[in-house]
């Protein structure tokens, strides 16, 4: 089965990736992300691969842990 991701969702994973990229580099481990974000070491994993969307809220957590503020709160900056 294939699965169509609209580009803004594609963008918004890749985000995501890259946090989860850089808090490895800086020594977390997937288990320590996914503890803090509350959610399983395996999408912690599949989000590093590319291979998984996760919840709003999931995301948000991830890409405050890099200190990146949250889609919303770009928004209302803008």
């Amino acid at each position: 089965m294939q699965v169509c991701i609209d580009s803004q969702s594609m963008d918004q994973l890749n985000e995501l990736q890259v946090a989860v990229k850089a808090l490895r580099e800086a020594g977390w481990t997937e288990l320590q992300i996914a503890n803090e974000v509350g959610c399983n070491q395996s999408t912690i994993n599949r989000v590093k691969a590319g291979k998984h969307a996760v919840s709003y809220n999931t995301g948000v957590a991830i890409l405050q842990l890099v200190g990146t503020p949250p889609p919303t709160a770009r928004a209302e900056a803008s």
